[in-house]
């Protein structure tokens, strides 16, 4: 799982880098982000998995704040943060 996990991560930093702005691949970057820091969580690597949730919460904020009003994009910003929370 953390091989694949890791190759979509990588795909979606290529495609990303292609086109910053398209908000479906940023999304697509979170989650893949929050696959990694899940893995690594489980693996006990608490200080990467801490930083792969703060960059899913970074991108998430964004997406959030571009559309404030879709609660859809809201709820995975909470996922995010509790993720975020849980390294704590």
């Amino acid at each position: 799982m953390a091989r694949s996990s890791s190759n979509d991560f990588e795909r979606s930093k290529t495609i990303h880098a292609a086109d910053p702005a398209d908000a479906q691949l940023l999304s697509n970057e979170a989650v893949a982000l929050i696959k990694v820091g899940d893995v690594d969580a489980a693996m006990h690597r608490m200080a990467s998995a801490l930083a792969n949730y703060r960059k899913a919460v970074k991108i998430r904020e964004q997406l959030s704040a571009a559309a404030p009003s879709d609660v859809y994009l809201r709820r995975d910003l909470e996922e995010a943060l509790i993720k975020e929370r849980s390294c704590w």
